[in-house]
Order: structure tokens, then C-alpha cells, then sequence
């Protein structure tokens, strides 16, 4: 599923951020609002699902959702004129459940957040 309607003209300059529950997402969407010039952001959250079927699905967030991740990532966005699009995705693969949104939709960015102890930092 798809946020452009048929039809309508592809998005220019769309960033995507990979956002949850974690502060680090809340620091890598304000890094995006702050650092890129980009006039949309979409906000993704992934609902890791175990199911066997390979389907990404996307719905609008519900109210959990809103409350939870997307309230105080709004703030950021009128504070600085930016429009904010959210989207839920239920995959099983997190990754792949992202990459796939990101295609679908055309994504010129995407912006994910890590905590300090990922593997990369430990380079």
C-alpha cells in the first residue's frame, strides 16, 4: 500500500525516518527537521508481526500508536514549518518492511536512529 494517491504527481524531496518507541528516534527525526530541507517527512513505525506470510501492509497509526510515538514528534515539525506524514507498516522483518515503504513511495532520504551500543559503534 501506498500514500500517493494514482495518478498524482511523484513527491519531491521526501525523507523518511524510522521511528519507535526509543529516544533515538525521537534525536534522529529532530536531527532531520533541523539538518535536511526537506518541505515533507514521513514518520514509519514498524510493528514487527511473526506471521509466515512475506506482505508488508501499512495503515494509518491508531491511537496507541499516535500517543505513544507520533505526539511528541509533531512539535518538532510545526516549530519549524515542516508537513509530517506517519505511517504503521506490519512486517515481519523490520528492515524489509522499511526498504519496501521506502520503494513504494518514492523516498529521496531516510533517516534511522541507533542506540550507542550497536555493533557499529564498537569499531
Amino acid at each position: 500500500m501506498s500514500l500517493q494517491h494514482p495518478g498524482a504527481a511523484p513527491p519531491q524531496n521526501v525523507t523518511m525516518v524510522a521511528v519507535d518507541k526509543d529516544k533515538n528516534s525521537a534525536h534522529a527525526f529532530r536531527w532531520a527537521v533541523n539538518h535536511l530541507d526537506n518541505p515533507v517527512i514521513i514518520a514509519v513505525h514498524v510493528k514487527h508481526k511473526n506471521f509466515s506470510h512475506h506482505v508488508t501492509n501499512v495503515f494509518p497509526p491508531d491511537e496507541e500508536d499516535v500517543v505513544n510515538i507520533f505526539n511528541s514528534l509533531r512539535g518538532m515539525c510545526t516549530r519549524k514549518a515542516v508537513t509530517m506524514k506517519e505511517a504503521v507498516v506490519d512486517d515481519a522483518d523490520v528492515v524489509r518492511g522499511l526498504l519496501e515503504f521506502a520503494n513504494r513511495n518514492l523516498i529521496h532520504s531516510i533517516v534511522v536512529g541507533a542506540s550507542a551500543k550497536n555493533p557499529l559503534s564498537r569499531f
